[in-house]
C-alpha cells in the first residue's frame, strides 16, 4: 500500500469515528430535547396501535439509500418501546455496514452472522444494553453472502425462537434501493418502517422503495420523516425526528 493510499485509509477511519460520535449524541436520553422525545413517543404509540396481533411483533427499519438516519431511528425506537416495560430485542441486520454496536459502545464482532453458521451460542451473541428492557444482537463478522444468510432456514429458526422471548424485535436493515437484503428479510416481519430524510431523499427513490416492498408482499407500517427542518417547538429548538405517516 502506497503512502497516499494509507493516508486515505486513515482519514476514512477518522471520519467514521467522528460520524459515530455525532450519531451517539442523537440517542435519546434524559437530556434529549422534549420535542424529540415526544416525536419518538408518538412513533412508538403509532407502532403499538398499528400492530395489534397477539405475540411478538417483528419490525424492520430501512430506507431508500444510505445516510437517511435509519440506524439511529431504529435504535431510538427500540429504546422508546423498552421504556413501556416491553421486552425488546434489537438486531443489527445490516451485515454489510453495521453500526449499532459502535453506537452502543459494545463488542460487535460476535453476533448474527456467527449465530447463523453455528459459530457461537445464542447466549454469546445476545448482549444487554444500558437501556431498560433492551437487548441487542450485533451484526457479527462481516459475511461474504449477507442476502443468503438473511434468507436462510437458520434465520427463520432463529426468529421463531426469539419471538418466544421478546415482545418486540426491531431489525436494522440495509437500504432497499442498494441491496436486496431488506426484501429477503421481509418474510419474517410484521411490517416495515421506512426512514425518509428531509431535503435529501428523492421522491423517485421513495416510490421505488414502495414498489419493491409491494412486490415482496411486505407490509409498510409507516414512513418517518427524519431531520425535519419544520420540527420546531415553542422555544424554537430544532426537532430532529420530524413526523410519522401511516400509509393506510
Amino acid at each position: 500500500m502506497s503512502r497516499t493510499e494509507n493516508k486515505k485509509k486513515i482519514n476514512k477511519k477518522e471520519r467514521d469515528v467522528i460520524s459515530i460520535r455525532q450519531e451517539r449524541k442523537r440517542i435519546i436520553n434524559e437530556k434529549t430535547d422534549f420535542i424529540i422525545t415526544e416525536e419518538y413517543n408518538a412513533l412508538r404509540t403509532n407502532i403499538l396501535f398499528s400492530l395489534t396481533d397477539v405475540g411478538c411483533k417483528v419490525i424492520g427499519v430501512t430506507s431508500s439509500n444510505p445516510a437517511e438516519g435509519k440506524t439511529t431511528v431504529c435504535l431510538n425506537t427500540a429504546v422508546s418501546i423498552g421504556k413501556t416495560g416491553q421486552k425488546v430485542l434489537l438486531i443489527d441486520g445490516d451485515l454489510r455496514a453495521s453500526k449499532q454496536a459502535k453506537l452502543l459502545e459494545i463488542e460487535g464482532n460476535i453476533g448474527l452472522s456467527n449465530l447463523l453458521v453455528n459459530q457461537v451460542k445464542l447466549s454469546e451473541a445476545v448482549k444487554k444494553t444500558k437501556y431498560e428492557n433492551l437487548d441487542i444482537i450485533p451484526s457479527g463478522s462481516r459475511p461474504p453472502n449477507p442476502s443468503e444468510m438473511l434468507g436462510s432456514e437458520a434465520m427463520k429458526e432463529l426468529m421463531d425462537y426469539l419471538k418466544e422471548y421478546y415482545d418486540y424485535i426491531l431489525i436494522d436493515l440495509p437500504p432497499v434501493n442498494i441491496v436486496t437484503d431488506a426484501m429477503v428479510a421481509s418474510k419474517y416481519l410484521s411490517g416495515l418502517i421506512i426512514i425518509v430524510r428531509a431535503n435529501y431523499t428523492m421522491k423517485e427513490d421513495l416510490i421505488e422503495v414502495i414498489q419493491k416492498i409491494n412486490n415482496a408482499n411486505a407490509k409498510v407500517i409507516g414512513v418517518v420523516l427524519n431531520a425535519n427542518p419544520k420540527g420546531y417547538n415553542k422555544t424554537g429548538k430544532y426537532g430532529n425526528y420530524g413526523n410519522y405517516h401511516n400509509p393506510k
